[in-house]
């Protein structure tokens, strides 16, 4: 039985890694986030009751339910593309009973506001990080931070780095919308 759910989930992994290839769209595979790294990191930031936390590509909903549960933020957003993932992390939500703090977006990263956020986490790839600098820059209030584990956002500086900076699930790399984006010349 378990060689069957092994096929099926690479079948279903397989069907969304070539609709987005269709669509013109990244697709990263779904890792579940280490929860210590990360609860570090929104200690350090002091995540709170006063955020609104956006989870991009949130998988399974564990880190925006961390961020709901565990740190009182006002709202979070997961976001999801595989709906078999976003039914999953619903789910969760559900049997953690924070269906007024935690929405799920079964919905494309790349469509969905993050206007209101004052942290965005990715666990993404450094080349979908690239991507998504863009909509961060344009989207995203000054002020805001976005949590990125394990994968650079290119061209920005981190204010900070958790972690000892390589290793998988051992990094966090934080940025502040308004200095990590800023661009700087040497004249």
């Amino acid at each position: 039985m378990q060689g069957l759910w092994g096929d099926l989930n690479r079948e279903i992994l397989g069907y969304y890694w070539i609709m987005s290839a269709l669509e013109g769209q990244p697709w990263v595979p779904f890792v579940p986030s280490n929860t210590d790294i990360v609860r570090e990191a929104f200690r350090y930031i002091g995540l709170g009751r006063d955020d609104v936390f956006y989870d991009l590509g949130c998988g399974d909903g564990r880190i925006a339910v961390l961020a709901a549960g565990e740190f009182n933020v006002k709202r979070a957003v997961c976001v999801e593309k595989n709906p078999r993932l976003a039914e999953k992390a619903a789910r969760r939500v559900k049997e953690e009973r924070l269906e007024g703090k935690v929405i799920v977006l079964n919905a494309n990263m790349f469509q969905v506001p993050v206007t209101d956020a004052t942290v965005v986490y990715l666990y993404l790839l450094t080349s979908v990080n690239e991507m998504l600098k863009a909509k961060l820059d344009r989207e995203l209030g000054q002020g805001a931070k976005v949590l990125s584990l394990d994968f650079k956002v290119p061209g920005w500086t981190p204010y900070r780095v958790l972690g000892p900076g390589k290793g998988w699930q051992k990094t966090i790399y934080i940025y502040v919308k308004g200095v990590s984006n800023i661009v700087t010349r040497h004249i």
